[in-house]
């Protein structure tokens, strides 16, 4: 719940009692897999993903290769066509994908257009859509530490709490 009136959230929490059981938490921390901060005067709000990305690496093993990247993805992939029939289909690309869209969506917008490209091939993935994926993941691996910040010239922000 976000409100920058204190008054309006005592009541709104207040009418939630008393058709729902509910516990307050504290300042908003983590949603959904990303990770908030907010400034203590309320003028910066933080997002990250770098558990999310973490575990998508070791899941992935791209931890094991020592090279990172510097771009998530080839000027090649523009050049990347559907599966052929000879071509097996990659079962794990599918998942990959949708969890690099979550990515692409929430925190990493500078993934987007690589995933969204690749995205037209969720459901005939090969091996060749694969490597490209990966690819992602291994910029990640040298990225995941990158933030998304917003930002207030003054305390308008509301604060959020779980």
């Amino acid at each position: 719940i976000a409100s920058s009136n204190d008054k309006v959230l005592e009541v709104f929490t207040t009418k939630l009692k008393t058709k729902f059981r509910i516990s307050g938490l504290g300042p908003l921390q983590w949603i959904l897999g990303t990770r908030v901060t907010q400034s203590t005067d309320l003028t910066t709000i933080t997002l990250d993903q770098q558990l999310y990305i973490s575990d998508l690496i070791k899941n992935y093993e791209i931890d094991k290769i020592s090279k990172g990247r510097s771009v998530p993805a080839d000027p090649s992939l523009l050049e990347l066509t559907p599966r052929g029939p000879d071509e097996m289909i990659d079962p794990g690309y599918h998942s990959l994908i949708g969890k690099l869209i979550w990515l692409a969506v929430m925190t990493r917008f500078d993934i987007s257009f690589s995933v969204m490209f690749l995205s037209r091939f969720a459901s005939s993935g090969g091996e060749r859509h694969m490597v490209e994926a990966k690819k992602i993941l291994r910029y990640l691996a040298g990225t995941q530490a990158l933030k998304i910040t917003y930002s207030s010239k003054s305390s308008e922000l509301p604060e959020l709490i779980s």
